[in-house]
């Protein structure tokens, strides 16, 4: 099933085969994401050089890899992993029980101060230091913690570098491995994605170059940040660690307001069908969440683990698929025109300006004048003479009667 709003996918073992990859596709995958936080480029490539030749054959995807920036993780836990209770006191940092080697987080460590460690499945309370990079702390929620997860102090601002060495590489690798996009994680202001761009502009690439949101500095500089980006990512399970979890759905609208007022593509990412990792069919609120995301006017939804490690990748992406057309069918049926002439905000409304503009034939001399056309998600066809282009794998599918 085929919808307006993309299907971005995130690959991993789960689907590690070419004939898997074609049932993705044929499933309803539009894009390709590849983490850069695990794996190691052979896979990548290979991975890569299987989309590209089912692509003719299935269907155009496109390929975007997720760079990983300034993450803080664990150390290497004995056993690879260690459950822990609520209430039980242990060590955590340089030599703890739960190892920690960055200096960056632990220069940051203090007494009262709340460590999530795997996105906040684990909640630990620091209480005092033991000695130099090692505290003591108690554990707030019952957990599993394991070897290179992510770990990070709740509502706590970093201010490290967010294009890293490891990133430059990794960035130049996917420029010749032929990535449509690159995506730059833990940006802070809009200038962050020129070190990017320069690494792409040194191996001659031309790839499109994704922000995701996920700090606190984004949501500070989100309208320069959106200007300066060709894609933009609400990044939910970061980002719900730098701000209370109240305020995430509130912000995801915000974002997705933006970038449809700046005529920008955006990708509404984590945790959409979290439960089908290990169940073949969703929750309800999982259902509501991604058709409301689509009612909110997201271009594209992100799977993560549900396709990379889960056990019903192929069910993930057509449930998804279905609970996107159905909305669709809602949107594009009595249209919610955003009303382009004010400042974004809070609000859809349906215009009659917004309405005009279906069904129109769009001359111009460049792709920006499909691009602004397309922003507004028209819910009637559209044509447009242009010269040769290079197609947007976010926006470069016809629009249905």
């Amino acid at each position: 099933m085929r919808t307006r709003t993309k299907i971005v996918c995130t690959l991993g073992p789960a689907v590690d085969s070419r004939a898997k990859l074609k049932s993705l596709i044929r499933a309803g995958m539009n894009v390709a994401r590849i983490n850069c936080a695990h794996g190691d480029w052979p896979t990548r490539r290979r991975w890569i050089q299987w989309i590209r030749e089912l692509s003719p054959e299935v269907g155009p995807i496109g390929v975007l890899v997720d760079l990983q920036g300034p993450k803080f993780r664990l150390g290497e836990i004995v056993e690879g992993q260690i459950h822990v209770r609520a209430g039980e006191r242990l060590t955590l940092g340089k030599g703890g029980l739960i190892p920690i080697h960055r200096a960056e987080i632990l220069e940051s460590f203090a007494p009262g101060l709340r460590v999530l460690v795997a996105d906040g499945a684990l909640q630990l309370r620091l209480k005092e230091r033991v000695e130099e990079g090692q505290f003591e702390a108690v554990a707030l929620t019952s957990g599993v913690a394991s070897s290179r997860q992510g770990v990070t102090l709740a509502g706590h601002r970093f201010h490290t570098p967010a294009f890293t060495e490891r990133d430059r590489l990794d960035a130049q690798e996917a420029v010749r491995s032929g990535a449509d996009f690159i995506a730059l994680s833990y940006i802070q202001q809009a200038s962050d994605l020129d070190d990017l761009r320069e690494a792409i502009r040194t191996v001659g690439g031309s790839a499109f170059v994704c922000a995701k949101i996920e700090t606190r500095d984004a949501l500070d500089h989100l309208a320069s940040i959106v200007e300066s980006a060709d894609v933009v990512m609400v990044a939910r399970g970061d980002l719900g660690l730098q701000i209370d979890l109240e305020d995430v759905p509130l912000w995801q609208k915000r974002i997705i307001q933006v970038c449809r007022f700046a005529g920008k593509p955006v990708i509404t990412a984590t945790q959409m069908l979290e439960s089908m990792i290990s169940a073949p069919r969703p929750t309800r609120a999982e259902a509501a969440d991604i058709a409301n995301a689509v009612l909110d006017g997201t271009d594209a939804l992100m799977l993560s683990g549900e396709t990379a490690t889960g056990q019903y990748p192929m069910q993930a992406v057509q449930t998804m698929a279905r609970i996107a057309h159905r909305a669709e069918t809602l949107l594009f049926k009595e249209p919610l025109r955003y009303a382009v002439t004010q400042p974004p905000a809070y609000r859809w409304e349906p215009t009659d300006a917004g309405r005009a503009r279906c069904g129109r034939v769009v001359a111009s001399a460049a792709a920006q004048g499909d691009r602004h056309h397309q922003h507004l998600r028209p819910d009637r066809p559209a044509r447009q003479q242009v010269p040769p282009i290079r197609a947007h794998p976010l926006r470069d599918v016809p629009t249905r009667n």
